[in-house]
């Protein structure tokens, strides 16, 4: 029986350039191969005349020729054994990069003895067990306050997030009880081995921090460090904000420390740079830090007025502090689920977003969180898929243990039908973030493109059962009840979405399908129509007009709205190559012509 652990040959399709440049870039970066370069050009060379299908190439005698610069008219293999060596000693490097720095690579470049055809393979999990440690919000205290307090957690767990070779999970508030519930909690739900906790206190005049990392078994202190803040309250958000980054170093220096003990994954920043880069000129004020707390706690609402809430607290504290690079990556953030919401109009806002993600680079190159921003808004912006996929690795790899880097790269890759990566993506993710509905929602939404109905009932049944108010899982299940059929069932539904949320165009839109395939023609058309009318007036998505046309059998106003929605940039367009609604026009020529024209021509008429 093959172990989780197997790396498996790559069947179908082989991977993209944008996964293998990826991975290769890894290698490069690594401690083994970064003084290698001729390994790297090796390897390089090997793949790039695989994946071609330049077999002569990959001849020993073109080998010497065209890696190891031998003049073609002298060089005899047999005489000269450079290519065997190479070959040999590159094979071993990779053997010793897969056994550590690569244990959680994507992809095993495979270089088999006496050949030189590189075989790729997926890699399910890493070849060694990893740490995991839980990261809480401190309590509340009168000197801090709820929101700062919140900032400061984000930071922490952001900066562990860099980390390869550990689990890091956002615990949220810390359970009531103190310690001992923190750790039942982080055992039980979280499923980790150690957690954070922290505290703010007054010793005199001064405000304390205290961080601690405690093992879950036994309560043990791993390690336990305290910092002082200062007097005064305004300030004390800029202080602990700078201790950042010497208390992660300690944390991470305790947790290595423990991996080595466990024979755990070698615990390590990934890249070159430092945990927390050097705060720039208009850099965190408690102001600031303040209303950046206060945008998050908006955002984890997940319905519309929290996201315009957090669009709000976020533009506010990147005016306080222009050279804060997490302020400019959560009003990316908060602009982009804004639009997800279909509340505001597509382009001004995804422009502002990519604007905002390109600022945030700017000020911190190494922010994982706006480069999966960018690649996002690559993906459903500019539909410039290698240059989004480029980009969502690479926040992968500068925060490995960041859940939304890994769900970001999971919803996209589902857009563009590789369901198996992304429903990877999205285990990967909630291993991270075990808590989070939102994943659970979206990966009943693969089981539903892939047409696995029942898993997907049961896995938003769930959801629902936790949160009957879940906005997204709502409009799926409705969704769901319409794409099996069940139209009364689904009219019930979107009634009922409709109610819950007045503001959004998706119940109508609902309500419009379900009527259609009810066969009341009459009554559909009516509230197409005034969802033709709202477009106008306003803002309502093109796609979900498009939507209501497919289901009443209009084939070219459907057509017709989806080349607007693709104009408009609209949200819903990224659905194109995978939403059940449009199945029977994609296997006609107009529709599949779209879709070559707006980015997505490889995935045309599958």
């Amino acid at each position: 029986m093959r172990q989780p652990n197997d790396s498996s040959p790559v069947a179908d399709a082989p991977p993209s350039w944008a996964l293998i440049d990826s991975e290769l870039s890894r290698l490069a970066a690594s401690a083994l191969f970064r003084r290698s370069p001729r390994h790297l050009r090796f390897l390089r060379h090997l793949v790039q005349c695989t994946l071609k299908g330049e077999s002569a190439r990959l001849r020993e005698l073109a080998l010497g020729v065209e890696v190891f610069l031998r003049r073609a008219e002298c060089f005899d293999p047999r005489q000269d054994s450079i290519v065997r060596v190479e070959a040999r000693r590159l094979r071993q490097k990779l053997s010793r990069w897969y056994a550590g720095e690569g244990a959680d690579a994507r992809l095993e470049f495979v270089l088999t003895a006496g050949r030189y055809d590189v075989q790729l393979r997926r890699r399910s999990a890493p070849t060694q067990p990893r740490g995991s440690v839980a990261v809480f919000e401190l309590p509340p205290s009168p000197l801090l306050g709820a929101a700062l307090q919140a900032t400061l957690a984000a930071e922490l767990a952001a900066a562990l997030a860099r980390l390869n070779g550990l689990r890091v999970v956002r615990g949220g508030a810390p359970p009531v009880g103190g310690d001992g519930a923190a750790l039942q909690h982080a055992q039980s739900l979280l499923q980790v081995e150690h957690v954070v906790l922290g505290e703010v206190g007054a010793a005199g005049d001064e405000s304390v921090l205290r961080l601690r990392v405690l093992r879950c078994e036994d309560a043990g202190e791993l390690w336990s460090r305290r910092a002082l803040l200062g007097s005064d309250r305004s300030a004390a958000g800029l202080h602990t904000l700078e201790t950042l980054e010497s208390l992660a170093r300690g944390i991470v220096s305790a947790l290595h420390r423990d991996a080595a003990q466990r024979q755990l994954q070698r615990v390590h920043v990934a890249g070159s740079h430092p945990l927390l880069r050097a705060l720039a000129h208009g850099g965190p004020t408690a102001p600031g830090l303040e209303l950046l707390g206060l945008a998050r706690i908006a955002l984890r609402q997940n319905d519309v007025q929290g996201c315009r809430k957090g669009v709000q607290l976020s533009d506010q504290a990147v005016a306080l502090m222009p050279g804060h690079a997490p302020a400019f990556a959560l009003l990316a953030d908060a602009l982009i689920a804004t639009v997800g919401m279909t509340v505001l109009p597509p382009l001004p806002s995804l422009q502002a977003a990519r604007r905002a993600a390109e600022r945030a680079i700017e000020l911190d190159p190494d922010l994982a969180d706006a480069h999966g921003q960018l690649g996002f808004l690559l993906a459903v912006h500019e539909r410039d898929w290698p240059q989004a996929e480029a980009r969502l690795l690479r926040a992968l790899q500068l925060a490995p243990a960041l859940a939304a880097a890994h769900a970001r790269y999971g919803w996209s890759l589902m857009m563009h039908r590789r369901f198996d990566e992304a429903r990877a993506c999205y285990r990967e993710a909630r291993d991270l973030d075990p808590l989070s509905l939102l994943y659970r929602a979206h990966e009943a939404l693969i089981a539903i493109y892939q047409g696995h109905h029942q898993q997907a009932e049961i896995s938003l049944d769930a959801v629902l059962d936790v949160s009957p108010g879940h906005l997204l899982a709502g409009a799926l299940r409705a969704a769901l009840l319409l794409y099996t059929g069940r139209a009364d069932e689904a009219l019930v539904a979107y009634q009922a979405l409709q109610q819950r949320a007045p503001g959004l165009s998706i119940g109508r839109c609902g309500m419009a399908q379900a009527r259609a395939m009810l066969g009341d023609d009459a009554a559909a058309r009516l509230l197409l129509q005034g969802l033709v009318a709202d477009h106008a007036a306003g803002y309502v998505s093109p796609y979900q007009i498009a939507m209501v046309q497919a289901r009443l059998g209009d084939e070219a106003q459907a057509l017709h709205w989806l080349a607007d929605a693709a104009r408009q940039v609209d949200f819903n367009y990224a659905c194109i190559a995978v939403d059940p609604t449009f199945d029977a026009l994609r296997s006609r020529a107009p529709l599949q012509s779209l879709m070559r024209d707006t980015g997505f021509e490889h995935v045309a008429g599958t």
